[in-house]
């Protein structure tokens, strides 16, 4: 057999350009080696280009390859995965609350207890870089209950050249501060009356988002929305519809120091005809979660329509910060008129061991706080000291719902980012005179990852 040795070169050639073309660490492209080659006559030009769409085939195929390579991640706890091009994410997380509460209220209206207040399972990711997701369940109850189940759409962001989210499925309405500040971050076990009593939580909707940025330390946030009623609501037949929104300005948020002003309102009307879907109901807790008691109530009454608004705002100086909110809503009852009711609250928190509370400007909310130390790794946590007065008044017309005040005692200790221990000291009043006004004394652990 003859020896070919131009041919058996190109051979040798293919084979190096293969393995060039799987490593990360060659030091000159496949391109750059076919040029050399064919300069000094060793494969011809039909050869060259012959070998060089090979090679832009392998690298492409690589592309592909590690393109969907994955990666896992365990952040703080919270399980994280993610292709290497990040074109799609999943994050699996959860978070747990334990309460326990003593009331001292002279009879036996309140029993002392234990309470698993929240148990949550979620799952959250991106698929195809503009498409986002989160399906999060509660386990606290003897009934699972579904929390978020949404589907987002980001986009529009490059084409309108400028933030658009856009999001469809059972999430929380875009109202108010207290309410829309997830329970792990809030600085009571409880939020306050009002909150509770006039912001609408989740609901099934479509709801536009945008964001931008203020004199380059500031941010503001608007977001509006179309809501039916919450996705485990048992309700038959035509329901209520609401429009609302939300409007944020913060001309100050840095690291330690925040100015924020916020605005919401809801209009929401009865469409159904048939009497049991127009009933309407506003009570409150005494901020304690441990028993079904409500200081103040207004029984059930029928509706055509209501608009509540609001207004919030809070201020950061390094540990020290302030917050507060007040909400009105108007009543168009079918019995008895016009109705009017109001509720506010205000608090500040001092942070001993220096921190300050964290703003996200793209959503007018405050988010996790991180201890400057970690215990477990020779850190003490933060420690963070907190007092609220809170009021609701439920009385309008022929409607005796009650008014109530509360003085809320607090103090947090971040152990770590994602472990904190609560401790709430309340001190009700309240104008109802079938219910004592009890003090309560509770406590929290919470985890969540």
């Amino acid at each position: 057999m003859k020896f070919n040795f131009k041919q058996t070169l190109s051979i040798l050639v293919l084979a190096g350009i293969t393995m060039f073309s799987t490593s990360s660490s060659a030091s000159f492209s496949n391109e750059q080696l076919l040029k050399v080659l064919l300069g000094n006559g060793a494969i011809t030009q039909q050869q060259h280009d012959e070998l060089l769409d090979m090679s832009a085939d392998d690298e492409q195929k690589t592309e592909e390859m590690s393109a969907n390579d994955v990666q896992v991640t365990l952040d703080k706890g919270s399980l994280k995965l993610q292709s290497k091009d990040e074109s799609f994410k999943m994050q699996v997380g959860g978070r747990i609350m334990v309460d326990a509460a003593s009331f001292d209220d002279g009879s036996d209206q309140y029993d002392d207890g234990t309470k698993l207040r929240r148990a949550r399972l979620f799952v959250s990711g991106t698929v195809w870089r503009d498409w986002h997701y989160k399906g999060q369940y509660d386990f606290a109850s003897a009934e699972t209950s579904i929390k978020d189940a949404w589907i987002k759409y980001t986009g529009l962001n490059d084409i309108l050249e400028m933030p658009l989210d856009i999001t469809f499925g059972n999430f929380k309405e875009p109202f108010g501060m207290e309410e829309l500040t997830s329970s792990k971050y809030i600085t009571f076990m409880e939020r306050s009356m009002a909150s509770n009593t006039f912001a609408p939580s989740r609901n099934v909707g479509l709801g536009f988002n945008t964001y931008g940025k203020v004199m380059n330390e500031g941010g503001w946030s608007a977001t509006v929305g179309y809501f039916g009623h919450g996705i485990d609501d048992d309700d038959d037949g035509d329901e209520s519809y609401g429009y609302v929104g939300r409007a944020t300005f913060a001309p100050i948020a840095t690291t330690t120091r925040v100015l924020h002003v916020g605005g919401s309102v809801e209009h929401r009307k009865w469409k159904g005809l048939v009497s049991s879907h127009r009933s309407y109901r506003l009570r409150a807790r005494p901020e304690n979660h441990i028993g079904s008691t409500r200081i103040v109530d207004t029984d059930e009454f029928k509706v055509d329509d209501l608009t509540t608004w609001g207004f919030d705002t809070a201020a950061v100086y390094g540990p020290f910060s302030v917050q507060g909110e007040y909400f009105h809503q108007n009543v168009n009852s079918v019995a008895f008129g016009d109705l009017d009711f109001d509720g506010w609250y205000a608090y500040m928190s001092y942070f001993l061991t220096g921190e300050s509370r964290v703003y996200d400007a793209k959503k007018g909310l405050f988010k996790r706080t991180k201890p400057n130390s970690i215990v477990g790794k020779g850190g003490y946590g933060a420690w963070e000291l907190a007092a609220r007065y809170s009021a609701i008044n439920l009385n309008d017309g022929a409607i005796n719902g009650g008014r109530a005040e509360n003085i809320t005692l607090g103090v947090n200790w971040y152990a770590t980012p994602t472990i904190r221990f609560m401790g709430n000291y309340v001190l009700t009043d309240a104008s109802r005179s079938d219910k004592e006004n009890p003090n309560i004394f509770q406590l929290r652990g919470q985890v969540d990852f």
